[in-house]
């Protein structure tokens, strides 16, 4: 029951993930947002804009590897793992 709550919490949401370096998408329930992309050495690799609903991001720049998401709107602040194969 508790999964469930935080799920229907979250903001945002990301797919596919496991993903190919090409793109993801972002889904946003909220109007106006930011995601930082960092690799896990904790250099920032991409920033972009959102919008609410689907939002497409390129991912070329990636290899092959986990980053980490973070996502910040206005007091709003999630952070995600996303897997490059």
């Amino acid at each position: 029951l508790e999964l469930v709550s935080r799920i229907e919490d979250e903001q945002f949401s990301i797919a596919p993930n496991p993903t190919t370096a090409e793109r993801f998408r972002v889904y946003s329930k909220v109007e106006k947002a930011t995601i930082y992309v960092y690799n896990f050495k904790g250099a920032l690799i991409h920033t972009q804009e959102i919008a609410i609903g689907r939002n497409l991001i390129q991912s070329q720049y990636l290899s092959k590897g986990f980053y980490i998401v973070k996502i910040k709107a206005d007091g709003i602040e999630e952070t995600k793992k996303i897997i490059v194969i």
